[in-house]
């Protein structure tokens, strides 16, 4: 179980900018609602999980959390249960069922996936993929990736909308040998819905990370940036670096390894939030690193 609203097999998953569900992805993933959650925040809940006494269904939230950086002003209520079908009629050894549920989404992102009060940005995704890509592996759902599609009240919202049953905001999929059940196609409420949006870029990740975390002030700090994509990813694009929301440097380019490395001189006074921006290029998404706190005194 991940905190940004997904879980993954074989391996955890740090990343907190959703990527590409809608066909091969690095490990298999079921994801809720992808996006950065943030349970660091005082008075914040935690992530939670755990299964029944016979291990035939497992179930794990993200209760009333909030979004990076320590934002509890908004918060999300969001739950997965992955119930075994054993023994039912017509299901097949292996069988199971996905549940998604919903009880209040009222922010789609966090700090450092671009958005601003938790809005706008790099905006959730939620569906599925078997991770290796084949043909009926894997699905996006409608709204990801599109900004206020699927808040509450939005074109896609997902308190409102339903899928293998008639409670709203509740989405069941029958998992089977043979694929899963996606017929009839979910509903959001209201009906009248934009097209879908098809991203098929592929995904990236950015990290940073300076010298010093503590400086006098007037002295320099060296910065050092990491962009990392998937096997069919590029890492052609500029970087840019931030100081909480005023850009202070920017890298036209990257070595072949993804890395670059900058100095920031005569740092102010105070505390500075640095964080690296990647533009992305037409095969691949931009992505935002972590803020790291800089103390200069």
């Amino acid at each position: 179980m991940n905190n940004n609203g997904n879980v993954t097999f074989g391996s955890g998953l740090e990343q907190y900018t959703p990527s590409v569900l809608s066909g091969g992805t690095q490990f298999p993933i079921i994801a809720p609602f992808f996006a950065d959650f943030d349970t660091t925040a005082e008075g914040s809940g935690l992530t939670t999980y755990g299964q029944s006494a016979d291990g035939l269904t497992f179930c794990a939230q993200w209760l009333d959390l909030g979004y990076y950086e320590q934002h509890m002003d908004k918060t999300n209520s969001v739950q997965l249960v992955l119930q075994s079908a054993q023994g039912r009629p017509g299901r097949s050894p292996g069988d199971f069922d996905i549940t998604f549920n919903y009880d209040r989404i009222s922010w789609e992102s966090g700090d450092a996936s671009e958005g601003v009060a938790g809005l706008g940005g790099w905006s959730a995704a939620v569906g599925f993929s078997a991770g290796h890509g084949l043909p009926g592996s894997a699905f996006q759902m409608t709204g990801s990736f599109v900004n206020g599609a699927f808040l509450d009240g939005g074109p896609n919202a997902l308190v409102s909308g339903s899928h293998g049953t008639t409670q709203p905001g509740r989405y069941v999929f029958e998992v089977r040998n043979a694929g899963f059940d996606l017929t009839p196609e979910p509903t959001a409420e209201p009906t009248a819905t934009p097209p879908p949006v098809v991203v098929t870029k592929s995904s990236s990740s950015t990290s940073v990370r300076v010298s010093s975390k503590r400086i006098r002030a007037g002295s320099k700090v060296r910065v050092t940036v990491k962009v990392a994509t998937d096997a069919a990813g590029s890492r052609t694009g500029s970087v840019r670096i931030k100081d909480g929301r005023k850009v202070v440097k920017r890298i036209a380019k990257l070595s072949s390894s993804g890395k670059a490395r900058v100095t920031l001189k005569n740092v102010k006074r105070g505390t500075h939030r640095i964080r690296a921006v990647f533009s992305g290029n037409a095969t691949t998404l931009g992505s935002t690193s972590k803020v790291v706190r800089l103390r200069a005194r």
